[in-house]
């Protein structure tokens, strides 16, 4: 008798796309917070050429002129804290605009958007639409519809406008 083991499904994964531009995302955030948390000063000396000549050196400037072009150098640094924010503003979020609708969807199929039903149909209802809506992928508001409760008038669509509008769940208190 051979005992069969099953393996566990693996988890659902994000497209490949998606899942690159989270990474390239998280690493330019995760180098300006390296760059941030470093007392780094970025100091443009040269050409690469002039560093690997070694040219700036009190041996090819003079000891007495050393000193003054070091300082002019210093004064024109950029401090890595000053300068990161720029690079994060530059690189990861400038030219990003939010796709409304998407966000709107997304916001609308959370689960938890269901519980201000509870007062109109009823808790066991709610949960139900809320499993509806999980398991199908679509919104609480597509949900309610989709199982008849407006067509069976067991909910109104201004009730369920009312009951669903999601800028007035980012309110505390209760909806009137």
């Amino acid at each position: 008798m051979t005992a069969q083991t099953t393996q566990p499904s693996p988890a659902p994964r994000a497209p490949a796309a998606s899942r690159r531009g989270s990474l390239i995302a998280g690493a330019i955030g995760l180098a300006v917070l390296a760059a941030i948390a470093i007392d780094t000063t970025i100091v443009p000396i040269g050409s690469e050429a002039d560093v690997r000549q070694q040219a700036f050196s009190p041996d090819s400037f003079g000891t007495s002129e050393f000193p003054r072009v070091q300082a002019f150098i210093l004064e024109k640094a950029v401090e890595a804290q000053t300068l990161a924010p720029a690079v994060l503003a530059d690189k990861a979020v400038a030219g990003l605009e939010a796709n409304l609708e998407r966000a709107a969807a997304l916001a609308g199929m959370s689960p938890s958007t269901v519980t201000p039903l509870n007062r109109l149909i009823g808790y066991e209802a709610a949960a139900k639409i809320a499993k509806h809506s999980v398991a199908k992928g679509i919104t609480v508001r597509e949900a309610v519809v989709d199982l008849g409760y407006v067509e069976r008038g067991e909910v109104s669509e201004a009730d369920l406008d009312k009951a669903l509008d999601l800028l007035s769940m980012t309110h505390p208190g209760v909806a009137k």
